[in-house]
């Protein structure tokens, strides 16, 4: 006796809640606390791109194997109740090697669901120094991103950037979700 076939809408009664699951799991992780005490660096993660929603992260691992990391914040995005902002601005423990990834992605927004058209992420790190303050900005040009870090130095009143040397983009970290 052969088994009756199952309707597509049964099929998504059952599956579709757990594949949401994950994607649940990637958005709400667990949070990055910022140290409190002993010496720190200020780096602050922005974009100029308004509607794309950006989920800021970091990671304790050089090869990102805690992926998806802790979520530092979002960039504009009101996404599960957690206010936007842009930019971030956290501090970091220095004098060791940090990554960071700024999760973006486009889609269309049905019934409150946005699904994704277009995602990309990249992963950079760099070596923070004690009572720095650094600049991440979100790039992204033709179908390539990048999480350049800048050094903001300031000369008497104004306030420059200057591109991190410690600055590179972590090659280590490709997760599985990467879109092209």
């Amino acid at each position: 006796m052969t088994p009756e076939p199952r309707s597509r809408a049964a099929w998504s009664r059952t599956w579709a809640p757990l594949l949401l699951v994950p994607l649940a799991v990637g958005c709400v992780g667990p949070r990055y606390v910022a140290p409190t005490a002993g010496p720190t660096a200020i780096l602050k993660v922005g974009s100029p791109y308004k509607g794309v929603d950006m989920r800021v992260r970091t990671y304790e691992t050089e090869d990102c194997a805690d992926y998806p990391g802790e979520l530092v914040g979002l960039l504009n995005s009101t996404t599960l109740g957690i206010a936007d902002e842009n930019p971030i601005e956290t501090r970091v423990a220095p004098g060791r090697d940090v990554t960071f990834s700024v999760y973006a992605q486009r889609g269309l927004e049905i019934g409150g669901t946005t699904i994704t058209t277009r995602a990309c992420e990249p992963f950079t790190r760099f070596h923070p120094e004690a009572g720095a303050r650094y600049l991440a900005e979100y790039q992204y040009a033709g179908r390539h991103c990048a999480l350049p870090i800048f050094r903001l130095v300031t000369d008497g009143v104004e306030e420059r950037r200057v591109p991190e040397p410690t600055s590179a983009p972590n090659d280590r970290c490709r997760p599985a979700t990467l879109k092209p």
